[in-house]
């Protein structure tokens, strides 16, 4: 279960949406849960994605030099 704050999520590998299509592995932000059931999340602006709350897990914290 994912915590409430958490909004870097990645997926398992192998994840569909809910249309069945296979979502790119990479990191996603975590927009809401919706009362249908499916978590929202977006890699940017312009693409987002409907898939499993099962299926996603906190990101970890990557560092940049």
């Amino acid at each position: 279960m994912l915590n409430a704050v958490v909004r870097n999520v990645e997926l398992q590998p192998n994840t569909r949406d809910h249309k069945g299509c296979f979502v790119p592995d990479e990191v996603y932000q975590l927009v809401e849960i919706t009362p249908s059931g499916w978590a929202f999340i977006c890699p940017d602006n312009a693409v987002c994605h409907y898939v499993d709350p099962e299926s996603i897990h906190e990101a970890p914290q990557r560092c940049f030099l």
